[in-house]
């Protein structure tokens, strides 16, 4: 390949593969990179592995006749554009991008299609992978961010959804090391964007353990326990 790609770019790139949304030129672009890239092949086969285990963390819903009417009118160019939505007291909105539906509801084919075409099998290396997922979700089941943890206690946080994060305020993350135990801060937002973070001062994490994100002062919880509204939860399920 001739110029890598930024890395975040790759990424994105991969994962729209492995869902199957892309279309056109950016499609054969995406297959020509892997039959040619070895990097982005595993990148996409990755993206496979994160999927299937997501399906096993969520309840499987059926999109109503409106949601299917609005991801329609998207894909005419009735409404292109992402606009980032005001938070309400308790919790974010999420961005108006009905794409992202349509991506999650062909993820599952995407990755039947890769298996079946084998583009990705042949590749000897694998990158290292989440050893748990969880999808953290709002009240009302809209998934607002997956968290993946890897055997080195390295935690990945990738933002599901646009949202604003308010002037002097913060997201922190939490975590409950044992059903027991009290709440501890694992990280900070001050805005929505993939993170690393890290458990390494804690026990080995665990199937069903315990997630969450809260709206909190600049610089964090004062107190060093959740102070403000939960925005998003969610428990770890293991990968495999």
């Amino acid at each position: 390949m001739s110029g890598r790609m930024e890395s975040e770019e790759q990424d994105l790139l991969a994962a729209e593969f492995a869902m199957g949304t892309l279309e056109g030129d950016v499609l054969e672009r995406a297959e020509r990179l892997v039959a040619e890239d070895p990097a982005f092949a595993r990148d996409v086969e990755a993206w496979r592995r994160r999927l299937g285990a997501l399906d096993r963390t969520a309840d499987p819903e059926t999109a109503d006749d409106a949601l299917w009417k609005r991801i329609e009118r998207s894909l005419d160019g009735a409404d292109d554009t992402r606009t980032e939505a005001a938070l309400p007291s308790h919790a974010p909105q999420a961005a108006a991008n009905q794409n992202f539906w349509k991506r999650c509801a062909m993820g599952g084919l995407a990755a039947s299609m890769l298996l079946t075409a084998g583009l990705v099998t042949a590749v000897a290396t694998r990158p290292a992978e989440p050893l748990f997922v969880a999808v953290l979700l709002a009240d009302d089941r809209r998934p607002g961010a997956l968290i993946q943890i890897y055997e080195d206690q390295e935690v990945k946080l990738v933002p599901l959804q646009e949202f604003a994060i308010p002037p002097e305020q913060v997201f922190q993350v939490w975590t409950l090391p044992t059903p027991q135990s009290a709440p501890v801060s694992i990280g900070l937002l001050s805005q929505a964007r993939s993170v690393r973070l890290n458990l390494s001062d804690l026990p080995s994490p665990a199937s069903n353990q315990f997630f969450e994100i809260t709206l909190e002062p600049a610089g964090g919880s004062p107190t060093g326990r959740p102070t403000g509204p939960i925005l998003y939860k969610g428990n770890a399920a293991e990968t495999f």
